[in-house]
């Protein structure tokens, strides 16, 4: 038996070949979304705090998908990492919302920059 890989049924366009509108609107979208802070440019991210996410990362993943009761794990991890569980939660929310590094990348404590 041969299995065949269904074609994705999305497509791809490069922006380039968008209206000029189009291309505006979502250049003033990621612009917005860098000064609320919701967009992190890799350039600026410091290599502590990117062990640091991941660090919490390998933590969470293995916290959640691993089968069983989470309470015992979620105490020893917080022992682990030093932090209350409420922290691990939030870690865990923010996991399961975008499973992704940059969910769990450290936020700076204050106002962003540029805010008044």
């Amino acid at each position: 038996m041969t299995l065949t890989r269904k074609a994705d049924s999305h497509r791809f366009v490069p922006i380039t070949r968008l209206p000029k509108a189009i291309r505006q609107a979502a250049m003033a979208r990621v612009e917005r979304d860098q000064q609320r802070g919701t967009v992190t440019d890799l350039v600026y991210i410091s290599r502590d705090d990117w062990l640091t996410a991941r660090w919490r990362f390998n933590g969470v993943k293995s916290l959640v998908d691993e089968p069983g009761l989470i309470g015992p794990r979620l105490k020893r991890l917080a022992n682990l990492f030093g932090v209350s569980e409420r922290s691990i939660r939030r870690w865990m929310g923010a996991y399961r919302k975008d499973p992704d590094i940059f969910a769990l990348l450290p936020r700076r404590k204050g106002p962003p920059l540029g805010h008044r």
